[in-house]
């Protein structure tokens, strides 16, 4: 089975012009006619073709929402897209102390390493790492994504080493998910580029 998907063009579009807003608010009007439109579409044209445009509308409004939570998060939070340090965490269900993090957002995708001391944990130190989605506007990331195995370590210098190598494949997973979840310009970029040879994957 061959599927088209419905992508909108931009190659009109002029990346260096900072104000989106006027790029979002066409796009708010052209799903609003779209929508209005209602009762003369299916004289006119097909149902699964209206429904692909909606949701190529949707989907570009929701990129011009992405663009301005991004900027606003970078003006805003301080240390941004680096590794922040927090000393005794509380957890979010309890008022219950779990242990010191490293956190790091890139505004898609946040890593958290969780270093639980042996006083909570048992005989030893437990190291977890884990990702949660970090946008309100769109999924990079599936919420319910399984956590990376824990580590259990004695001796300060094993654990400041795994904690660094975390750090590593965690920033190397955070460059990996720049792109929302079921992203159509992607998946069909991974296809050309198989077609083409550039890539295997």
């Amino acid at each position: 089975m061959i599927d088209f998907n419905l992508v909108i063009s931009r190659s009109w579009f002029d990346p260096t012009d900072e104000d989106y807003s006027l790029y979002e608010e066409s796009l708010k009007e052209k799903l609003k006619a779209l929508e209005d439109a209602w009762l003369i579409r299916p004289a006119l044209i097909n149902e699964a073709l209206l429904k692909e445009m909606r949701t190529a509308l949707e989907t570009e409004i929701k990129y011009c929402q992405f663009h301005k939570e991004y900027l606003d998060r970078v003006k805003n939070e301080p240390n941004f897209n680096e590794w922040v340090f927090t000393e005794n965490v509380e957890s979010g269900y309890w008022e219950k102390t779990v242990g010191d993090e490293w956190m790091r957002t890139n505004g898609r995708v946040k890593a958290i390493i969780r270093v639980i001391p042996p006083v909570i944990e048992g005989k030893m130190t437990r190291i977890e790492l884990k990702y949660e989605n970090d946008s309100i506007t769109l999924t990079f990331i599936d919420r319910y994504m399984k956590d990376n195995k824990p580590h259990n370590l004695k001796n300060a210098e094993s654990i400041k080493k795994r904690i660094e190598e975390l750090k590593q494949e965690a920033n190397s997973y955070l460059e990996m998910h720049l792109y929302p979840q079921w992203n159509i310009e992607l998946r069909n970029l991974k296809g050309l580029n198989k077609i083409l040879c550039i890539s295997k994957e």
